[in-house]
């Protein structure tokens, strides 16, 4: 079997993206299996890891780390791509990713743009009925903002997917419950939200969250 080969990167370094996992890449690794990312998970940490079942090209490259701010757009697209794939794919929705998430980030040294808080977000469960699966699904995005002034279209310009598999009421309130929860940590605990809906089935749920918003 051939000697495994290490190239290190130049700075800056690229930060990367695969399945929950984000890291700055150090440099790769050639083995007869491919070429695989070397990797830190935090920049003050000198402890390297090699993604020796990964191939590079299955990574996605989300900046370097010269780039000191992430975009709250480019944040919650990686959060609403992980809540999907662990719904389908594993036995829990990985709920608490937006805060795991950006405490990733953080030791890598990025922050996020963080969102508006002095208003409420209006978000809308609905069953996807487009999803190419018999695993029935509720999504929950943003449709509206109220009360946040000036920062109105700011607000507008932010969401905050969640995911959960359609399934008793219970567990759909704790699943979304968590979810938000999660996006309180990283945001503050003054994000609101009002869950409007598309479904009567979706009805109970919806006044169920809102109850224990506080939002009428």
């Amino acid at each position: 079997m051939a000697q495994a080969e290490y190239t290190m990167l130049q700075r800056p370094y690229p930060i990367i993206f695969y399945g929950k996992e984000v890291a700055m890449q150090i440099g790769t690794q050639v083995d007869e299996n491919g070429i695989h990312p070397v990797v830190k998970y935090n920049r003050k940490n000198k402890k390297v890891v090699i993604w020796d079942q990964v191939e590079l090209g299955q990574v996605t490259t989300l900046c370097t780390d010269d780039d000191k701010v992430m975009a709250w757009r480019d944040f919650e697209r990686l959060v609403d791509i992980r809540l999907f794939n662990s719904m389908m794919d594993e036995d829990m929705v990985d709920v608490l990713y937006a805060f795991d998430l950006h405490h990733q980030l953080l030791g890598l040294g990025i922050k996020v743009a963080l969102p508006p808080t002095s208003g409420v977000y209006d978000q809308v469960l609905a069953r996807q009925t487009e999803l190419d699966s018999e695993m029935p699904a509720c999504r929950s995005t943003v449709m509206e903002v109220s009360g946040f002034g000036n920062d109105e279209m700011f607000a507008l310009a932010c969401n905050f997917p969640m995911w959960t598999k359609i399934a008793d009421e219970e567990q759909m309130f704790d699943i979304l419950h968590l979810e938000v929860r999660a996006y309180q940590l990283v945001v503050g605990s003054d994000l609101m939200f009002h869950f409007g809906y598309h479904g009567e089935e979706m009805k109970s749920l919806a006044e169920r969250l809102n109850k224990w918003m506080g939002v009428k």
